[in-house]
């Protein structure tokens, strides 16, 4: 089970396209049960496939995408649902 903590990391790292992340636990896990990038010393480093696995992730999660901004009052859950 992936907490919201771990999808804001998964949402910024979409949005940034970060392709270097420090290697804490939330990529840790990542990495270990999604096999998600390569570690380096104390990074992990990401590449296109990893981006779309990680979409997939998110998507899943949250049932929107990423970039995807909801409107202030609404819930996601309504967002999906009137969109």
């Amino acid at each position: 089970m992936i907490t919201g903590t771990q999808l804001n990391v998964i949402q910024q790292a979409l949005l940034n396209r970060t392709k270097k992340v420090s290697l804490n636990n939330t990529w840790r896990m990542l990495h270990d049960s999604e096999a998600i990038g390569r570690v380096r010393g104390r990074d992990l480093h990401l590449d296109d496939l990893d981006f779309v696995r990680l979409d997939q992730i998110y998507k899943q999660y949250r049932k929107v995408e990423a970039d995807i901004k909801i409107p202030k009052g609404l819930s996601r859950f309504e967002h999906v649902k009137y969109s």
